[in-house]
């Protein structure tokens, strides 16, 4: 669901499009939302990988 700030809506799923090209790789960077806490570190990320081998898509999540 589309948000435009930081409380409009809770944030209990996240829904990712791929678009998979041979492999590929990205980074979810996640934080408050609400302070500059980030600043000092205070945030996730979760690495996303992603291999098409043709016949599917291979999805791994490593965090």
């Amino acid at each position: 669901k589309p948000t435009q700030f930081i409380g409009e809506n809770l944030l209990d799923t996240i829904e990712l499009k791929i678009y998979p090209y041979q492999t590929s790789s990205y980074i979810l960077w996640e934080d408050d939302g609400i302070t500059f806490a980030y600043e000092k570190g205070d945030f996730s990320k979760t690495k996303i990988d992603c291999v098409d081998t043709g016949q599917n898509t291979e999805i791994t999540f490593n965090p």
